[in-house]
């Protein structure tokens, strides 16, 4: 395309009258103006505004692209683009409520909402991509029947809650009414199990809207909102319930610190900052000392969550988490990140001040033995200690990590893919990405959430089980079905790779974040996949594994893709591609037998400062070609030519 005509300006937002209600912008708030990471957990934050932070983050500091800290904005980033509209506002998380309850008033009857049947993956999926693990979907909280070891309950970010009875051997949907699919907090009434409290919204990724707290009185089959007290769009952190007082809880939310006494009738803030609160633990055996975190910055209470005091920490970072000791009550440890670790922190003065144990190896990265830079702890911490022994010390952050001695040395115990990485090939293979650590006061098992489902250990971390079978939480970005079978499909996951769906057997075929997919129309046995952006992997129908068909330098390709980089079939040609990355790019041999003999040739010549976010063929006018680049759509009405115009 030596000319491309432009046709039409849209903005993805959702531009309704009502939404914005004057929200104020995080650039007016206190000591945030250029806080991308705190901007973007911020509802009412301008969605441009935080780009640019970011942006200006990045070059300030020579941040390169790679993974960690570039993934977490990158996947905030395309979840919102669309949402935004012209003036950078996103709709208010109460909108989607609003609509969900006009329609069940309107659609009184099952039946008139339409026929649909959940097709998976539920079971777990064939693992094609071994050694690395592969998953479920993602769980941000776990929490436990008391009495009854084989009861569990999960909140996953975009799947709702999920109990097991078999303790674990299968899961069953238990949300019930419940108005959002994103959970980040459960509790169970130790003195009544059918009463549940449930915190919605997610807090490491922001990927589902929060609309407060609910509380369920038959074990999670209907579900009531009390959120009288709370302010409205709120995302819940975490909370906690009194050992001594079950109507007595705290919630620790992105719009402060919240107190009921009453078993949720209402709700107090007794504390705000101008971060979210993530983490919220009473001392052991005395609630009248309560800990909190906020954007790397620690909290304390001596009277029961009412009051609240800032405890300055020898380390400073942006994203804390804090683990107590029921053997030795006054020690509480903090872990201190900024995107990659910072310190290991104890307190045995009950949180009055804190030692630094230690500040490596670098337990938040990838590498098995902690020597990388290249991390994501913003988005995956955790961290408890051993009810049994106030030394032993677990963080989960893309690994898993343990510490026998207080925090002060640490081996790894439980990684992302041990056999691709030699010194570490004895250890266990466990899903990356932790966000909820939890012991079992009824067995002693720790249980271990992550971006794979759940895991436990019953030897301190030496193995771990996965027990995540049944639970229909995966997030699918793209789904590819066969044009031909109806019961062959291919979907990318959100951290769970690419998937095949064949008669109702699932099987992942590509690792790591599965992205767009499509399968051949002509012959079913050619299956195209995509890690973010812009790898797009192909199969052919006379070889068994996905190779790489597209990268930035790879095969004639220049240009960078976005974080989902689109990508069609032609609609007449099945042998040629057509591919949006800064531009627009097409191959016309794509059924060679070796994807290295596949030629991509760039075919617009548009700047190089944004990324084509959807691309799609005119079936009834094969030369029209239409691409999207955030705010504009652009259009070839001779694609098929040599030089497109």
């Amino acid at each position: 395309m030596k000319k491309i005509s432009l046709v039409l300006c849209i903005s993805f937002g959702l531009v309704i009258s009502g939404l914005s209600q004057n929200p104020v912008r995080m650039s007016e708030k206190q000591g945030a103006q250029n806080n991308w990471y705190v901007m973007m957990q911020d509802p009412d934050a301008d969605f441009y505004e935080t780009q640019r932070a970011f942006y200006r983050f990045r070059d300030a500091s020579g941040f390169k692209m790679t993974r960690g800290i570039y993934k977490i904005f990158k996947r905030w980033e395309y979840f919102n683009q669309f949402r935004a509209n012209a003036q950078g506002i996103m709709p208010s998380p109460s909108f989607e409520l609003d609509q969900y309850q006009d329609y069940c008033l309107s659609h009184p009857a099952d039946d008139s909402r339409g026929s649909w049947s959940e097709v998976g993956p539920l079971t777990y999926p064939v693992n094609e991509t071994a050694p690395q693990p592969t998953g479920m979907g993602r769980i941000n909280a776990i929490a436990f029947q008391r009495t009854n070891p084989d009861i569990i309950y999960a909140g996953a970010p975009s799947g709702g809650i999920w109990k097991t009875v078999n303790g674990g051997a299968h899961w069953d949907y238990h949300s019930g009414n419940l108005p959002t699919i994103g959970v980040s907090a459960l509790v169970v009434d130790p003195n009544s199990s059918p009463v549940i409290y449930a915190g919605t919204g997610d807090r490491d990724a922001n990927d589902a809207f929060g609309t407060g707290i609910y509380k369920s009185f038959d074990g999670g089959v209907k579900w009531v909102g009390i959120n009288n007290g709370i302010q409205d769009n709120t995302i819940v952190g975490m909370m906690i319930m009194n050992p001594f007082n079950s109507n007595m809880l705290l919630a620790a939310t992105s719009t402060g610190i919240y107190k009921t006494i009453d078993g949720g009738a209402y709700w107090e803030r007794k504390k705000t900052d101008a971060c979210p609160f993530k983490d919220i633990k009473y001392k052991p055996g005395n609630p009248s000392v309560v800990y909190a975190t906020a954007c790397g910055k620690f909290f304390l209470s001596t009277d029961t969550g009412n009051a609240w005091n800032e405890i300055i920490l020898p380390v400073t970072g942006t994203r804390l988490v804090i683990g107590v000791s029921q053997s030795q009550p006054n020690t509480v440890y903090v872990c201190q990140t900024e995107g990659v670790f910072k310190g290991l922190l104890r307190s045995t003065q009950s949180g009055l001040n804190f030692t630094v144990q230690s500040t490596a190896p670098l337990i938040t990265g990838y590498a098995c033995l902690g020597g990388d830079l290249d991390q994501q702890s913003n988005y995956d911490l955790c961290m408890t200690v051993d009810p049994n022994d106030a030394n032993l010390v677990f963080v989960g952050a893309i690994n898993v990590w343990k510490s026998v001695n207080a925090g002060v040395n640490w081996s790894i115990a439980g990684h992302w893919n041990p056999q691709g990485n030699p010194p570490c090939e004895n250890v266990a293979a466990v899903h990356a990405d932790h966000h909820t650590m939890e012991w079992s006061s009824a067995n002693g098992k720790l249980y271990l959430g992550n971006d794979g489902g759940v895991y436990y250990t019953s030897n301190k971390g030496v193995t771990w089980n996965e027990i995540s079978n049944g639970l229909g939480i995966a997030q699918i970005y793209r789904t590819g079905q066969s044009a031909t079978l109806p019961s062959l499909s291919i979907n990318g996951f959100q951290d769970n790779g690419t998937g095949v769906m064949n008669n109702g057997a699932y099987s992942t075929v590509i690792g790591g974040d599965g992205m767009d997919c499509f399968i051949d129309y002509s012959d079913t046995s050619f299956r195209w996949g995509s890690y973010c952006e812009g790898d797009i992997y192909r199969k052919a129908s006379k070889r068994q594994q996905y190779e790489i068909a597209a990268a930035l330098k790879f095969n004639g390709v220049t240009d960078q893709g976005g974080w989902v980089t689109p990508y069609v079939q032609h609609v007449r040609i099945p042998s040629t591609v057509f591919m949006g990355r800064k531009n627009v790019w097409r191959s016309i041999n794509t059924k060679v037998d070796s994807v290295k003999e596949i030629v991509w040739r760039k075919i617009s010549a548009l700047d190089t400062l944004k990324a084509i976010t959807a691309i799609e063929q005119s079936r009834a006018n094969p030369g029209i070609l239409y691409a999207v680049r955030t705010d504009t759509l652009i259009r070839s009405d001779n694609v098929n030519a040599e030089t497109p115009s």
